[in-house]
Parts: structure tokens; sequence; C-alpha cells
């Protein structure tokens, strides 16, 4: 080839280039050319974080037209959890829990007639959250001491793997255990010099019924956790969670012992925004 074709060729071969859609700008469900944050930015670099981006949306989107009752406080209280993540694979745990969520079929989530939450006042039960594979997470609550939340907080990983932290939260906001909105709060080894050593759970309960649970930032709450499963950021339980009642006697073994019903899974379809 001469010089002269070489001259006439390249630019037409870049014309062509820049005419090919961008990898990020057709990744997620929003428009990767204009991520303005952090978190945007590392699901735009990352082509499984953009597919589950895309399936949450679309799996938000079918909720929504489905008329899921606290289905915006709960999106809101997600998003707020997923943008607490600093790695690639709390992100992608935090998806996979919300796909799940979001696409069981409302009537699946419940071994049985359940009872609805009432406004206000604690309500005991066993909820659970169902990930990707056989990965979960299971909340236990019984109304405690003094207004408190007996509670049992595991998860387990698709490998097998289980975090797991139990004890008594104690009321934490002025407006005390019957509020609608009541707060819970839960320490242990406060005392210690060691970060490591150290558990701070939040349990906020929302208008709508659900459970918010969060670990503070730096607390590490592990007690049976292998292969390093964690609890990132915050888990939502909504009241269609609900399975039924908790067992009448809370102990560490607990988690071991208690199970959920999976739900089967729906496939989403459409791409929509998800509440960003």
């Amino acid at each position: 080839m001469t010089p002269a074709c070489l001259r006439l060729l390249l630019p037409l071969l870049c014309l062509a280039l820049s005419a090919l859609p961008s990898p990020e700008a057709e990744a997620a469900s929003f428009d990767c050319a204009r991520a303005g944050s952090d978190m945007e930015r590392m699901i735009c670099r990352d082509s499984g974080l953009s597919r589950l981006d895309e399936e949450m949306a679309a799996a938000f989107l079918s909720a929504r037209q489905g008329g899921a009752p606290g289905l915006q406080a709960a999106q809101r209280e997600w998003l707020a959890g997923r943008n607490r993540c600093r790695t690639e694979d709390c992100v992608r745990a935090a998806y996979e829990q919300r796909v799940a969520a979001l696409s069981a079929p409302p009537g699946a989530k419940r071994a049985g007639p359940v009872p609805a939450p009432a406004a206000g006042g604690t309500v005991d039960g066993k909820y659970c959250n169902f990930g990707a594979g056989t990965s979960m997470d299971m909340l236990l609550l019984r109304s405690g001491a003094g207004g408190g939340l007996d509670f049992v907080l595991s998860s387990w990983t698709s490998r097998g793997s289980n975090f797991s932290v139990d004890g008594l939260a104690r009321p934490a906001a002025p407006q005390g255990a019957s509020h609608p909105e009541a707060v819970w709060r839960f320490e242990s080894g406060m005392r210690s010099r060691d970060p490591a050593e150290r558990c701070v759970v939040t349990i906020r309960r929302t208008a709508e019924g659900a459970y918010a649970v969060a670990t503070e930032e730096g607390a590490r709450c592990e007690r049976m956790a292998g292969h390093g499963a964690v609890l990132y950021g915050t888990t939502v339980f909504p009241p269609g969670s609900r399975q039924g009642n908790a067992p009448g006697v809370f102990g560490p073994e607990t988690a071991m012992q208690v199970d959920c019903d999976r739900p089967s899974r729906r496939s989403p379809s459409q791409r929509s925004p998800s509440g960003r």
C-alpha cells in the first residue's frame, strides 16, 4: 500500500470507529457517558455490574407497575446501602439481593397466611431476602425487655459461608419503640481498643413496616463468618418478606436451625429507571 493510500484510509478508519457505540454508553440502566459518581463509574466499568443494574431497573419497574407497597421507600433505603459499598463484591451482592427481592412474586414470598404488620408496635417475625443461587439474608425479631428487640441477623453466600449476629437491640430514638418509625441499636465490644472487636447494629422500622438493618461503618459483627462473609451497608426487609413467626427461643445457634422458604424466580423483561 502506498503512503498516499494510507493517508486516505486512516481518516476513514477513524471516522468509522468513532461511529461505533462506546461500551460504557451502552452499559447499565443509565447513561454511562454522564456517570457523575464513583458508584456509577464503578458500575459502568464492570459488565457484570452493568447487567445487574439493568436487571434491577427492569424488576423495579415491574414491581412498581404491580403496585408493590412501600416500594419507593425500600428502594431509597437500598440505594443508600449500595452507595456505602466500597468494593465490587459488595455492590454485586447488593444488586443480586435486590433483584431477587423485586423479582419474587408477592404470593411466593410467604410460606402461608401471615398477618400484615400493624401500624406501630413491634411485629415479631421471620423476614427473608434472597440473592443469587443459594444466598439469602434472614432477620428474626421478637419483642424484648424494655421495649427492645431480640434479634438474629444472618446472611449466607452461595458458597455456603455464613455471617450471623444476635442480641438485644435497645430503643435509640426519643419517640420510643411503639412509634411507626422506631429505631433500635445493638452494641457489643465497645470498650475494646480494637475496632474489629466492636459491633454496632441499627434496626430502623419504616412507616411502611419494613425493617432497615445496618452496621455502622468500620464495625465488624461476624460471629460465624467464613470465606469473608460480612454484612455490607444497609439491608432492607420489606413487609412482604415476612415468612411467619420467629422461634420462641433465640441463641447463637438459632441462625443454623431456622430456614427460609425460597420463592420461585421470574426474569425481568424490561429496562427502566430505578429510582436513582
